[in-house]
This record gives structure tokens, C-alpha cells and sequence, in this order.
């Protein structure tokens, strides 16, 4: 079974500063990388790249997902420290951004560095619109 997965991040994450909702939030330029279920023996196959359809900068997710293998899964990720060292995320009260895609069901994780399993994360759901 193959599905074909696409989803847009626009404009790029930001964090939220405690305190009041100001616009003065800290606007996140990682660099992004591509992983896919290939690591594990699956056949997924997608790419990242820059989201240039739009009006706000944005990274874009394509791909097709396969089940064959045991596999599932495509996904871009970063780290948000400086030369992949920890980032003090003390001073925030979370992480914001906004997805367009195609109707399906997303999930947005985070790690920490006292997570000791490289599929441990802090998940949250979202479904994509399409604008």
C-alpha cells in the first residue's frame, strides 16, 4: 500500500516567549533533513525543500509512504541547538507554526535530551487544510 503524503510548514516554527503573546517570538531557520523508514528496512521515498508556491517562507514535505517491509513512515526533522548542541528552551512556553496540506493527519514531535530512545518524543496531532 503506497499513500502520498504532502505537507507544507509556513511560515517556519517559531517559539513562544513566557509571558504575554507578543510578536516578538524567536523565528526558527533550521536546516532541515529528510528521514524516511529506509532506515529501518522500509521503502518510503520523499524530499524536503523550500515551499515556494506561497507568500511566507515554508518547507515543504512530498512523498509516498509504503507499508511494505514493515515500513510507514517520512518525515523532516532539525535540531534546534547550535552544532546540534542542546537548546535551553527555558525561556519559552512552546513551539508555534502553521501546516497546509491535504487533509490528512500529521504529528509534530519534540526531544529532549533526557529522552534516551531515538523514537521517544513529545507528539502532537494536527490536520492539514489546504490554504
Amino acid at each position: 500500500m503506497n499513500r502520498r503524503k504532502v505537507m507544507s510548514m509556513l511560515p517556519l516554527p517559531f517559539l513562544l516567549p513566557k509571558g504575554s503573546f507578543a510578536m516578538s517570538c524567536f523565528a526558527m531557520t533550521p536546516d532541515w533533513a529528510f528521514v524516511a523508514d529506509t532506515v529501518m528496512g522500509g521503502v518510503s521515498q520523499g524530499q524536503i525543500g523550500p515551499d515556494e508556491g506561497t507568500e511566507h517562507a515554508g518547507m515543504r514535505l512530498t512523498g509516498r509512504v509504503s507499508l511494505d517491509n514493515n515500513g510507514g513512515f517520512i518525515q523532516m526533522a532539525s535540531n534546534m541547538g547550535v552544532d546540534g548542541g542542546d537548546f535551553d528552551a527555558s525561556a519559552y512556553r512552546g513551539v508555534a507554526f502553521f501546516a497546509r496540506g491535504n487533509g490528512e493527519t500529521y504529528a509534530a514531535g519534540l526531544r529532549t535530551s533526557e529522552l534516551s530512545r531515538p523514537w521517544q518524543s513529545y507528539r502532537a496531532e494536527f490536520v492539514t487544510t489546504p490554504d
